[in-house]
């Protein structure tokens, strides 16, 4: 398995995709010297409802691309190895790009605020930060397998439609709603309320009438946490077994 995650790596070597993981969290960096007052703010809000679901169905849908123009992977088929493992190894390197972006995210933010605009407007801590980045991270997994088999199956353009389209409606529809929990593209936006205190349309929760802070027990994070962490494995299993039984066309 290593293995197959070095060569992974290669095949990402001075691609659009692995530029585009790192050029997306400098976005803030743009944003955060225009309105520097709001700087945590409007960057995690920016970053949970727009940034980062276009950059995950992309990332995966151009990684099956690379793959596709590869001989329609007539160039993997024949190999002796395990397609599954394949499949899964290939998921694995697409979840260590999405770490290492968000993770330049959070970064990227704290030095700006402690360093660069430390007397500007909000205060959060970095354990904060690095928690809230961690938990999205976490419940955005499960879309990895999804694109990637979407991507197979119909390409670059309808899988970033696909997605992108889902996170925007259905995450942002349902994460102020009591069935939040039933909406797996609701978790992350819906957990950024009681960790970050910002609501999907940028305003502080608590800060108005339109915007209260939602009740969302540790109970109900952990569960969603859970539940996305198991349909992350389960649907990376579920393509992988997919995976296995495609012939070369």
């Amino acid at each position: 398995m290593l293995g197959m995650f070095q060569a992974e790596r290669l095949k990402l070597k001075r691609t659009m995709a692995k530029k585009l993981l790192f050029l997306g969290p400098l976005l803030v960096v743009i944003h955060g010297f225009m309105v520097p007052q709001y700087l945590i703010t409007n960057a995690y809000n920016w970053w949970y409802v727009m940034i980062f679901p276009g950059l995950l169905a992309l990332f995966a849908a151009l990684i099956n691309t690379y793959e596709e123009k590869k001989l329609h992977y007539r160039a993997v088929f024949p190999l002796p190895i395990s397609l599954r493992k394949f499949w899964i190894n290939k998921v694995l390197t697409l979840a260590y790009y999405l770490t290492l972006s968000s993770f330049l995210h959070c970064f990227i933010l704290v030095l700006l605020k402690y360093f660069i605009f430390p007397h500007y407007g909000e205060t959060y801590l970095i354990s904060q930060m690095l928690l809230a980045s961690m938990v999205l991270l976490l419940s955005v997994l499960w879309q990895l397998p999804f694109c990637l088999w979407l991507a197979k199956k119909l390409g670059l353009v309808i899988t970033v439609l696909v997605n992108f389209t889902a996170n925007v409606i259905l995450g942002i529809a349902f994460s102020t709603t009591a069935y939040w929990l039933l909406c797996p593209y609701a978790w992350g936006i819906r957990l950024m309320i009681p960790l970050m205190k910002i609501y999907p349309n940028g305003l502080k929760a608590g800060s108005e009438a339109a915007a209260p802070l939602l009740a969302t027990s540790n109970w109900s994070i952990m569960l969603s946490l859970t539940l996305a962490l198991t349909l992350f494995a389960g649907l990376t299993w579920l393509t992988a077994l997919w995976f296995e039984k495609q012939e070369v066309k």
